[in-house]
This record gives structure tokens, C-alpha cells and sequence, in this order.
């Protein structure tokens, strides 16, 4: 057994510092602080009793701040009313006078019982916390300890919202069209991999190839999360007027990747199961193996084509081309007679869809740019 490398290279260290403080992390840990100091500064200009309970004019602003200008106002709504939950389940414990041990048990149990409303969203969490601070913090004067935290709560939220709004409000533009970018280079990489493995000293000695297409559902999955990211970025944002961006057309594309996606994957099970006779038994003829070979290629050119916008055309005359010679290779009666399971057919037509779902995309536009406008 090898043991991981222990080896500290300081060359890794740059990259992997921007890898984990990102530019638009480091800006919304400023706007936060930002939003918090104010609501702090401002909770403190209140009057008695208020401005004794400023700091949770700052706990307001920092639990509302969100990615987004949306987000920023629904988890600030979704809080006050968790909050507000909260503090009526404590003061109408209140008149009973019973003993603390016994209200505290009660709120807790009320408050995480309610917490599994789903609609309360980011407000979930706090009902508990709420009512408990109201007995634990509150004291003999649970009245103007409520109002308190619920108005510099509510007007750290507002800070918060105006901060997230009037400096560098964000738009995940950038961010989702590099993903759908990448998710597009994966699926080249791959179909260029399984073309390589076939002319390679056969059957090919690595799994690589086999191995990395698993991947594909989650990086899907992540693209279609940073595509609903950056619609909600777009919406209450003043910047979203300047740049803008077909949200339907990107999701229309991730359904395309979604499908040619899963073709690979079916490659890759396929030539899997040639090589390593797991889980299925099958063969491929060695006559199959060099046109097969090109239409993996060639579709790999295909989806990069489709990617940069350049050389569509060609790319998509050049795919059709090596499945043309692909299936006639495959329709000679000898080769034929060596793939009595179909596995050669069924790559082929699987890559056949892959160019069919490809082709009226390009056939409806010029390409799309796979450059973002803003960050």
C-alpha cells in the first residue's frame, strides 16, 4: 500500500489560497462586516431600552446576508418570522409561571417541533433559539427584551438587504456559464479518452476512462444549482439590466448536456464491460475498433465546436461524416457476424444521438460565446 505524500510544496500554495478565499467570497465577507458594523452602529443610536441590545442589529445583518439580493430579503423574512414564532411561544408560557426547567423543555420542544416547517425556510432554526433567549436572556422583563430583539434583528436584516443591494449587488453570471462551460469540456474529454483507449494496445491496460464518466450526474447536478444561482442573482438586482443573458436558452442547453451526458456514460458502460467483461460479457470486432475510434472523435470535436461557437459547421459535416462510415462498416455482412450482441451498434447509435442533440442547437444560432459578462 502507497501512503499519500506528505511533501509540502510552497508553489501550491497561491493557487490553492485563491482556490479557497475566491474574489467574490472575499467581497461578500466585506460587504457582511460591512452590513454588521452599521447595523451595530445604528441598533446604538435607538432609545432605551432599544439601543441596549444593538449587537442583535449586527446578528441581523449577518444572518440575512445572502449570495444574492433575492436571498438576502427572503432569509431575512424567513428569520424575523422564525424569530417572531419564537418569542409568542415564550410569552404565552409566560402566565403559567411554571418552573424554568419545565419552560425551557416546553419552548425547546415547541420551537424544534415547528422548526420542521419547510416554508419557514432559513426562519427554521431560530423558533427554538428564539424562545429559549426570551426566558434565558429576557428575565423579569420578557416584554421589552422581545421588542428589542425582534426590532434590531429586523433592522439589521433591512441593513443588510441595502448593503447586499447598493454595493456591487452580485450577479452569479460568471459562475454559471464556466461551469456549463466545463461541463462541456468534461463530456469532450471523455468521449476523446474512450476514442484514444480503443486504438490503444488492445484491450487498453487503464481504467480511466471507465472511471471518470461516473462523475457526470453531479457535475450536471452542480450546473443546473449554479443556473438557479444565477437567476436568482438577476432578480431585485440593478445590475441585471445591464447585463443580459438568455436564462432560458442556458437551460435548455443543460437539458442537451443533460442527455448527450448520459449516451456517454452508456459508452462508457459499454466499452467497459468489452474490457473488463463486467457486468456484461460482450465483445467488440477489430474491425470496429478504428471507425469507432473516429466517431468518438469526432463527437468530442463536436461538443468542443458547440463550447466555443467556432468551426460548427465543419465540426458538426466532420461527426456525420465518421458516422456514416461507422455504420457502413458496421453493415458489412463479416463484421457484422462478429458482434452478435449488438455492442458496436449500440456505442454507435449512441453516439448518433449525441450528434442529433447536438445539431439542432447549432442549427438555430451562430453559437453561443462561452464568456460571461460579469462577476
Amino acid at each position: 500500500m502507497r501512503l499519500p505524500s506528505l511533501a509540502f510544496d510552497p508553489r501550491a500554495v497561491p493557487s490553492r489560497l485563491r482556490s479557497a478565499f475566491p474574489p467574490s467570497r472575499l467581497v461578500f465577507a466585506a460587504k457582511t462586516a460591512f452590513a454588521a458594523a452599521i447595523a451595530w452602529w445604528l441598533g446604538g443610536l435607538l432609545p432605551e431600552p432599544l439601543r441596549d441590545y444593538s449587537y442583535y442589529a449586527a446578528f441581523g445583518a449577518v444572518i440575512s446576508m445572502s449570495a444574492t439580493v433575492i436571498g438576502t430579503l427572503r432569509y431575512g423574512l424567513q428569520t424575523l418570522l422564525g424569530l417572531g414564532l419564537g418569542i409568542l411561544i415564550a410569552l404565552a408560557l409566560l402566565p403559567f409561571d411554571a418552573p424554568a426547567v419545565v419552560e425551557i423543555a416546553i419552548v425547546v420542544a415547541v420551537g424544534v417541533s415547528l422548526g420542521g416547517i419547510r416554508r419557514l425556510g432559513a426562519g427554521r432554526d431560530y423558533v427554538a433559539v428564539a424562545a429559549l433567549f426570551v426566558l434565558v436572556i429576557g428575565g423579569t422583563d420578557p416584554e421589552p427584551f422581545s421588542l428589542s430583539y425582534l426590532l434590531q434583528t429586523g433592522m439589521g436584516a433591512v441593513v443588510g438587504l441595502l448593503v447586499n443591494l447598493l454595493v456591487l449587488p452580485p450577479l452569479r453570471i460568471d459562475a454559471a456559464v464556466a461551469k456549463m462551460s466545463g461541463f462541456r469540456a468534461s463530456i469532450a474529454t471523455y468521449l476523446d479518452d474512450m476514442g484514444t483507449a480503443l486504438t490503444e494496445d488492445w484491450p487498453p491496460a487503464h481504467e480511466d476512462w471507465a472511471a471518470s464518466t461516473e462523475g457526470l450526474a453531479d457535475t450536471a447536478a452542480d450546473v443546473r444549482a449554479a443556473l438557479q444561482e444565477a437567476a436568482d442573482s438577476r432578480r431585485a438586482n440593478p445590475r441585471a439590466r445591464l447585463h443580459r443573458r438568455d436564462a432560458d436558452q442556458d437551460e435548455r442547453d443543460l437539458e442537451i448536456m443533460e442527455r448527450v451526458g448520459f449516451h456517454v456514460r452508456n459508452i462508457s458502460d459499454t466499452l467497459a464491460s468489452v474490457v473488463w467483461k463486467s457486468p456484461f460479457d460482450v465483445s467488440l470486432p477489430d474491425d470496429a475498433l478504428e471507425p469507432l475510434s473516429v466517431a468518438l472523435h469526432a463527437s468530442a470535436d463536436l461538443v468542443r465546436a458547440w463550447k466555443t461557437g467556432e468551426d460548427q459547421d465543419d465540426r458538426l459535416r466532420d461527426a456525420r461524416h465518421a458516422l456514416d462510415a461507422l455504420f457502413a462498416r458496421l453493415s458489412d455482412e463479416r463484421v457484422a457476424n462478429r458482434d452478435p450482441d449488438g455492442t458496436a451498434a449500440s456505442v454507435a447509435l449512441d453516439l448518433r444521438r449525441i450528434v442529433l442533440s447536438i445539431q439542432p442547437r447549432l442549427q438555430s444560432t451562430d453559437g453561443p460565446p462561452e464568456r460571461g459578462r460579469v462577476a
